[in-house]
């Protein structure tokens, strides 16, 4: 196995072709093994809901590194299907809120709870003080609670187009909780998040439009509601393995809503 064989690189793992018809997922040394066995845990449960997702195997060890085997699913990201056809954003971003939808429509039992995910990320960063965080973790206690599958990292990443149709991955945040957090956290992703596809970065405010747009038709929701899950959403997000660019983003969106609330 080497760099020239990898398939995927991303902040928490990289992918790697393993035999016939899977891949294996190998986890960068910084991350947790409770985070891997969160992973694997949540992805065998998911599997069973029904939802488009690869199958997944077995835990596995190679060169030191943690890993899971998945099944393999060829084919670009959304995000490369959108790069070389930027003509369709608005097919793409309605593609995009309808599968979110579909997810949402599960419901989430078993699953890590979304709330306690959050309040603990956010009790956990450093880069806030105490009485700022106080101020978010009380303002989460007043959010509704939820009981649907939360995919936790939903973007066009991590939408492979292939021949079985549109596959979900990387579930390692998935939980079981409010819907409308993980819409305001995928907002949140196009909104502050470094974009590397040049093409993709240019549409980032097509995407969040139009996104939007569709879900809120499609589940009946406000962008109200959407809205008020910004703020603890995104100081949850200071936690994680994320440029630090886009972590002053995140302060600087924060500040503004303490501000708007306070």
């Amino acid at each position: 196995m080497t760099d020239r064989e990898i398939l995927g690189q991303g902040y928490t793992a990289d992918i790697y072709p393993w035999g016939e018809n899977r891949v294996i997922k190998l986890f960068h040394k910084g991350i947790s093994e409770s985070s891997i066995k969160r992973e694997f845990f949540v992805s065998k449960l998911v599997e069973t809901l029904g939802l488009n997702v690869p199958k997944v195997f077995e835990r596995r060890q190679y060169r030191g590194r943690e890993g899971i085997l998945y099944e393999r699913i060829d084919g670009p990201t959304m995000t490369q299907a959108i790069s070389q056809e930027p003509e369709n954003i608005k097919k793409f971003a309605y593609k995009l809120a309808d599968l979110h939808d579909v997810i949402h429509r599960k419901k989430g039992m078993g699953l890590p709870q979304q709330k306690d995910i959050l309040s603990r990320r956010i009790y956990q960063t450093d880069l806030l003080s105490v009485n700022t965080k106080k101020k978010i973790l009380h303002h989460l206690e007043l959010l509704p609670e939820g009981s649907q599958v939360c995919h936790g990292d939903f973007h066009t990443n991590n939408i492979i187009i292939s021949s079985q149709g549109a596959v979900i991955i990387d579930w390692m945040d998935g939980t079981c909780g409010h819907p409308l957090a993980d819409v305001a956290r995928t907002v949140l992703i196009y909104r502050l998040a470094s974009i590397s596809d040049r093409v993709v970065e240019s549409l980032r405010d097509s995407i969040i439009q139009e996104y939007l747009n569709a879900y809120i038709r499609l589940s009946n929701c406000t962008m109200q509601q959407i809205n008020t899950w910004e703020l603890p959403v995104a100081a949850a997000r200071l936690t994680e393995s994320i440029p630090t660019e886009e972590k002053e983003r995140l302060l600087f969106r924060i500040d503004q809503l303490i501000r708007e609330d306070w």
